[in-house]
C-alpha cells in the first residue's frame, strides 16, 4: 500500500488514543487580528471523558467533501470541507475573548483510522450530552437571516392566529429557505441537537437558542394544520396555499420536536421511533444511519455495535437479526422491498429485498405514519441463512393484488381509484362486513380499525367523513356525474308526489350538503325510495335521521357492523371547510403511492412498485402487512402496505380466524 504525504501528516498529528480511559481529543481556535482571516489555525490536546471537563461542541454538516481548503492544526495541514472552515472563523470571533476548548468530529478524530472512528463514535452520546453548549452551525447567513432571526427571538410561542399569520406570512420565504437547510435532516446532527443540554443555532453572525425554534415550529405546525380555515379566517386563498407549501419545510425538525422526547422525565425512544428519524434523515456514510443514533438509543433498543470494517449490506440485514432476537419482531418496514424505491433510485447492490435501505427515504407512508400498525402479539417463528442473505419467515397469505392504480402528484384524482373499486359493483359488501364506500375511505385516511367506534379522535374522523362525501362533487366536465338511481329517485318525488325542487333540496341537505352530495353521486338510496312510497311522497323521509339518510355509508343499523354516526360539530353550510380539510389531509399524506385491490375484495394502499399476482401477507411478529412477488422458489419483498380490515388486527387474531392460509415464506 503506498502512503501518501497526506497520511504521514495524519498519523504525525494523532497519536493513538486508550479507549479504556475514554480519551478523545479537543481542539482550540488561535485568535486572529482579523476576523475574515483566511488562515485558520487551532491546536489539538489528548483528554479523557472521565474527567471533568469544560467544552464546547460543534453540530453541523460537513457538506461537500471534494470541496475543502486547508487550516493549520499544530502546526501540520489538515483538509477541512469549506462549511467548517466557515464555522471555525465564526467561533474564532464569537469567542475570542475566552479560551474555549471545543470538540468537532472532523478535527478530534482520527477519520482514516476505522478502529477509532468506530470506538469515538460510541463516545459521541456522551461528548453532546455533556457539553456546556452545542453550536448548531446552519452556515452563512442569506438575505433574509436577519429579519428572520428577530423574529425567532421575539416569539412567545402563544399562538394568535391574527398575529401569527401576518408575521409568518412576511417571513414565508426566509421560513423556507432556513428550514430546507441540509442542517436539519442530517443523520448525526439528530442525535447531536436530540442530547444537547444548552442548544445555541448560529447563521452567519445571527443566533438564537433551541428553545425559541421550539416556540416557533409549535406556531408554524399549528398554522400549517389550519390552513383549511382560510375561508373563516377571511384569507386569501392563494397566499395560504403558498404558506402552507412554505411550512411544509418546518417538517424537517424531527430534532426539535424529539427533544422535548428526550427528557429523563420521558420515556425513551422506542426502536419504531429511532428507524423513523433513521428514515427521514441523510448521511454521507450510509453506515451512519444507524451508528449515529447510538447516542439516543437510550435503552439499547437497538443494540448497535459501530463497525465501519462491515459493508453497508451487512451493517442493514443484521440489525433485522439484532431487532428479531432482541425485540421478537420483525422490523419490515417500507424502507425494506423493491417496490418501495423513489423514482430513479436503485437500492444498494447486494442488499436482501427484506433489509432496509436507509439511503432512501421512504415514500411508502406505510412507514412514515403508523398508528395503524400491527399488534405484535405473535412472535417471528424466523431463521436467517448463514450468509446472512436469505431469510425465512413463517406468516398468512391474505389475499392475491389484482388490480392497481398510481397516484400521479400533479394529476391525483381520487376518482380514477373509485373507478378501480367499483369495477365488481359499487354495493358489494367489503369483506370486513362494512359497505364497500366506507371502506374506500377508511382506506385512503389509512384509518384504524377502532376509528369512528369510540376512538378519542372520532371528531376528526366524522370531520373528514363529511370532507370526504362533499369532495364527491363533479368538478369538471370529465368528472363522474350523478348516479341515474338519484335521477330516477327524483323523476319519483317529483312526477309521481308532486315535490317541488326546493322542498326535495330542503329534506336532502336539512344536515348538511354532504348529504345531499352523497346520495347524489353513489346512489345508495334504495331505503329512500322505499320510504317515500310507502308514505306516499316526502313526509317519508322528513324526520329521518342523519344515521339513516347515510345508511349507504354506515350500514342499516340492524348490521353488526354498522358504523354509529355521532357528529357533535356543526357543518358550514356549504361544508367547504371541511372540504379542504380533507382536500389538504390527503395531498399531505398520499404522496407516491399505489391504490390496488384484491381478488376477494380488500383495498389497499401501498408502494409504487405493487403489480399483479403479487400476494398480501401478514408475516408472524411484523408490524405490517406487506406485499410479496412470487419469483421462481423464492419471494422478494415488494415493501409495506396498509390494508383495510387488516391493518392494526392482532395477528393471533388473524392467525385464529383460520380465514387465511399459513406459509413458511424463503425470502431473498
Amino acid at each position: 500500500m503506498t502512503i501518501t504525504g497526506e497520511d504521514q501528516q495524519s498519523s504525525s498529528l494523532y497519536v493513538k488514543l486508550d479507549e479504556s480511559k475514554a480519551q478523545t481529543r479537543f481542539v482550540t481556535v488561535e485568535k486572529a487580528s482579523d476576523p475574515d482571516a483566511l488562515d485558520i489555525r487551532c491546536r489539538l490536546s489528548v483528554v479523557s471523558m472521565h474527567d471533568e471537563l469544560s467544552y464546547i461542541a460543534l453540530s453541523y454538516v460537513w457538506g461537500d467533501p471534494t470541496v475543502t481548503e486547508s487550516i493549520f492544526v499544530n502546526d501540520i495541514p489538515l483538509s477541512v470541507t469549506t462549511n467548517l472552515a466557515s464555522a471555525l472563523r465564526n467561533l474564532r470571533e464569537r469567542y475570542k475573548e475566552e479560551q474555549i476548548s471545543f470538540w468537532i468530529d472532523a478535527i478530534c478524530i482520527n477519520q482514516k483510522d476505522l478502529d477509532e472512528r468506530g470506538g469515538q463514535v460510541k463516545m459521541m452520546g456522551d461528548i453532546y450530552s455533556r457539553a456546556e453548549r452545542v453550536i448548531a452551525w446552519l452556515g452563512k447567513a442569506d438575505a433574509d437571516s436577519s429579519k428572520l432571526f428577530a423574529l425567532l427571538n421575539a416569539e412567545t410561542g402563544n399562538v394568535d392566529m391574527n398575529r401569527n399569520w401576518t408575521e409568518i406570512e412576511q417571513s414565508r420565504e426566509a421560513i423556507k429557505n432556513l428550514f430546507n437547510r441540509p442542517y436539519w435532516v442530517r443523520m448525526w446532527t439528530q442525535q447531536e441537537g436530540i442530547l444537547a443540554c444548552n442548544l445555541l443555532f448560529v447563521c452567519g453572525t445571527e443566533s438564537t437558542p433551541g428553545e425559541n425554534i421550539r416556540k416557533f415550529i409549535r406556531v408554524c405546525l399549528y398554522l400549517r394544520n389550519n390552513t383549511h380555515r382560510e375561508r373563516q379566517l377571511g384569507l386569501d386563498p392563494n397566499a395560504t396555499w403558498h404558506l402552507h407549501h412554505a411550512l411544509n419545510a418546518v417538517l424537517n425538525c424531527s430534532m426539535i420536536i424529539f427533544r422535548d422526547s428526550f427528557r429523563p422525565s420521558r420515556p425513551a425512544l422506542t426502536f419504531i421511533q429511532l428507524l423513523e428519524l433513521a428514515d427521514q434523515c441523510d448521511s454521507g456514510d450510509p453506515r451512519d444511519k444507524l451508528y449515529a443514533l447510538g447516542g439516543i438509543d437510550r435503552n439499547h433498543e437497538l443494540g448497535i455495535e459501530p463497525d465501519y470494517k462491515k459493508d453497508v449490506p451487512k451493517v442493514y440485514a443484521e440489525f433485522i437479526q439484532q431487532v428479531v432476537k432482541k425485540h421478537s419482531c420483525l422490523a419490515l418496514n417500507g424502507s425494506n422491498g423493491i417496490g418501495a424505491k423513489p423514482i430513479n433510485q436503485e437500492r444498494i447492490p447486494g442488499l436482501p429485498s427484506w433489509a432496509p435501505d436507509f439511503t432512501r427515504r421512504s415514500r411508502n407512508l406505510c412507514d412514515r405514519f403508523q398508528p395503524w400498525n400491527t399488534p405484535v402479539d405473535c412472535k417471528p417463528e424466523t431463521d436467517f441463512s448463514t450468509d446472512g442473505l436469505t431469510l425465512t419467515a413463517k406468516g398468512l397469505v391474505i389475499d392475491q393484488v389484482n388490480g392497481y392504480e398510481l397516484e400521479e402528484v400533479t394529476d391525483f384524482d381520487r376518482r380514477k381509484w373509485w373507478a378501480l373499486v367499483c369495477r365488481d359493483g359499487q354495493e358489494l359488501t367489503y369483506p370486513t362486513g362494512i359497505p364497500r364506500i366506507q371502506a374506500y375511505f377508511r382506506t385512503l385516511i389509512f384509518a384504524k380499525p377502532e376509528a369512528g367506534h369510540g376512538d378519542n379522535d372520532d371528531d376528526e374522523f366524522f370531520q373528514l367523513a363529511v370532507g370526504f362525501m362533499l369532495s364527491m362533487m363533479p368538478k369538471r366536465k370529465e368528472d363522474p356525474r350523478p348516479s341515474p338511481k338519484f335521477e330516477e329517485f327524483y323523476r319519483m318525488l317529483t312526477e309521481q308526489f308532486d315535490a317541488t325542487e326546493e322542498q326535495i333540496g330542503e329534506i336532502l341537505t336539512k344536515y348538511g350538503w354532504h348529504v345531499n352530495v352523497f346520495i347524489q353521486m353513489t346512489g345508495a338510496l334504495d331505503h329512500l325510495t322505499e320510504a317515500c312510497i310507502k308514505a306516499s311522497g316526502l313526509q317519508g323521509i322528513a324526520d329521518m335521521s342523519e344515521q339513516t339518510f347515510l345508511e349507504g355509508f354506515c350500514g342499516p343499523e340492524s348490521d353488526p357492523h354498522h358504523l354509529k354516526w355521532v357528529r357533535r360539530f356543526d357543518v358550514p353550510q356549504d361544508g367547504m371547510e371541511l372540504h379542504l380539510k380533507f382536500g389538504s389531509h390527503i395531498n399531505m399524506h398520499l404522496t407516491h403511492d399505489a391504490f390496488f385491490t384484491t381478488l376477494k375484495g380488500y383495498m389497499g394502499l401501498g408502494p409504487r412498485g405493487v403489480q399483479q399476482g403479487d400476494l398480501v401477507c401478514v408475516l408472524f411478529g411484523c408490524q405490517q402487512p406487506l406485499v410479496l412477488r412470487p419469483v421462481e422458489d423464492y419471494y422478494l419483498v415488494v415493501g409495506s402496505c396498509y390494508v383495510n380490515g387488516i391493518s392494526g388486527e392482532s395477528i393471533s387474531r388473524l392467525k385464529g380466524s383460520g380465514a387465511f392460509k399459513q406459509q413458511q415464506f424463503k425470502i431473498q
